[in-house]
């Protein structure tokens, strides 16, 4: 029976190590630090950047495996200081042509080369400023007014950028800006602890109401007022989620997050629709007594993964007893998706899930793996529980495993 537990259980471990990475140290890295998209570090980078310029690149020149070097000559500097022609660098993975090409406009936020670091040994000119976040802070093609608008933002001190005038700022940007500048200058809004103003309001409702812009940007918007509990913009998400929007479904979880769940007629009438999305919804916020009835059958059997982690994550959030019971099964869903969400949710319960997990494991049930890495996900607690698998169980491949989750190393013997 130890066998069934090989590759899949560890599989299933090492994706939630990379929860565990992300839920201890992902709110405290640095944005640089982060596996980030070019374009999306663009406005945090800025705000801190040696100069944040608006031009247009030369030629590429390589300067050695990696490196290359260009001079851009600078139509407007919105931050810092900057010369006519300036001078930067950036790197590249080995192989990969240059990012930028000769004639092309860019919007850039730059920082001067790294103290004690391999740039000071590539003979950079004293000059030269570097590319900020590994190279990934800069658009293509800005405009005039993006940039009006990226302007004023940057004019403001820091304290400001974090309070409403910052978000409202940044929200003329999202506004005006093209799609990499505006999910840039939305993800500060989101980061930012301020609560936006009525115009703020507005002005985001207007974007997300437009079928023109990006829907995922859009959609990201609203659910920004939906995590934030904006309840000032009830009524445009009330019409989004009336019209054939696009953003309908994100729409109706926003309304749901701000009223405080969904009353019972509304909850069986989504769980019952044909779309996906709306049966998610309709999982996420089922008030307890419908959760019980139609939940535990969901979690099991929806063809939807999306909707089965739905379920799963609300089942554990009645913390209930008869709700863990149910959410326990999905951690052998043989979706990884699903069995991630039913750890993490499962974890938050603390003490009170210990005894149930444990007795997945001491079973070696299907689920035994998944409650290991819910155990890993709980601190201390689980650690105490952990310890006392890899000495007691009677299984070698969850004692191995438990001893993964641990961070001990343990010789496999599938």
């Amino acid at each position: 029976m130890d066998r069934k537990f090989g590759f899949h259980s560890r599989c299933l471990l090492r994706a939630m190590a990379r929860v565990v990475l992300g839920l201890l140290v992902g709110s405290v890295m640095p944005a640089a630090a982060e596996r980030l998209a070019p374009g999306e570090p663009i406005i945090v980078a800025a705000e801190s950047a040696r100069a944040v310029i608006a031009g247009v690149v030369g030629t590429p020149e390589r300067l050695d495996a990696r490196t290359f070097t260009a001079s851009v000559r600078v139509e407007r500097t919105l931050a810092g200081a900057a010369a006519e022609q300036q001078s930067i660098a950036w790197q590249e993975p080995s192989g990969r042509a240059p990012r930028f090409a000769a004639g092309q406009r860019v919007l850039l936020a730059l920082e001067a080369p790294p103290r004690n670091s391999l740039w000071r040994q590539r003979g950079l000119a004293a000059d030269i400023l570097v590319v900020a976040a590994d190279g990934n802070a800069y658009t293509m093609n800005p405009g005039g007014r993006e940039l009006d608008r990226l302007s004023a933002y940057l004019e403001l001190d820091a304290a400001p950028r974090r309070e409403a005038i910052g978000v409202h700022r940044l929200a003329e940007v999202v506004e005006a800006a093209q799609p990499q500048l505006a999910a840039a200058a939305l993800r500060r809004i989101v980061e930012a602890p301020a609560a936006p103003d009525a115009e703020t309001i507005a002005r985001l409702a207007a974007v997300a109401a437009d079928t023109q812009r990006p829907q995922a940007l859009r959609a990201a918007i609203v659910a920004y007022f939906g995590d934030r509990r904006v309840a000032a913009a009830r009524a445009q998400l009330a019409e989004l989620a009336r019209s054939d929007s696009g953003v309908g479904i994100a729409a109706i979880d926003a309304l749901a997050a701000i009223d405080g769940g969904l009353d019972e007629a509304t909850a069986v009438r989504l769980l019952a629709d044909p779309e996906a999305g709306r049966r998610a919804v309709g999982a996420r916020h089922a008030p307890d007594s419908l959760a019980e009835r139609m939940l535990p059958e969901l979690a099991k059997s929806d063809p939807d993964a999306g909707v089965r982690a739905a379920a799963a994550v609300r089942l554990a959030g009645t913390k209930t007893v008869w709700g863990l019971a149910a959410a326990v099964p999905s951690l052998a869903d043989p979706a990884p998706e699903v069995r991630s969400a039913a750890a993490l949710a499962i974890a938050r319960l603390g003490e009170p899930a210990i005894a149930p997990l444990v007795s997945e494991i001491d079973r070696a049930t299907p689920a035994a793996p998944g409650a290991i890495a819910a155990l890993s996900l709980m601190g201390s607690p689980g650690r105490r529980a952990l310890e006392r698998i890899t000495r007691e169980s009677e299984s070698e491949q969850l004692r191995d495993l438990a001893a993964l989750a641990l961070g001990k190393v343990h010789h496999s013997h599938d």
